[in-house]
């Protein structure tokens, strides 16, 4: 069984995701979204989701819309040409 891929914190890719998350229209380009309890962006995984390489964020409790979110971002060129074979 294949199991995802994670991203190196500090990294480019990692700097580039964390940038795309905070341009997502439902976070008004804040890369955190902390809500009054604390609860903010969390990255789970980068993986293959339908068919295409992403990185997995999951927000248990997003300030906006009082729901657990998911949000999804394509990798950068570079992270795909090093990690599909």
């Amino acid at each position: 069984m294949r199991r995802g891929l994670n991203v190196t914190a500090n990294s480019n890719e990692w700097f580039a995701m964390w940038d795309a998350l905070r341009n997502e229209p439902l976070n008004d380009e804040d890369p955190c979204c902390k809500n009054s309890n604390g609860d903010k962006w969390s990255y789970m995984t980068t993986d293959i989701f339908s068919k295409e390489l992403l990185h997995c964020f999951r927000h248990l409790l997003h300030p906006k819309t009082g729901e657990t979110e998911f949000c999804f971002i394509p990798v950068s060129d570079a992270f795909k040409k090093a990690h599909l074979h």
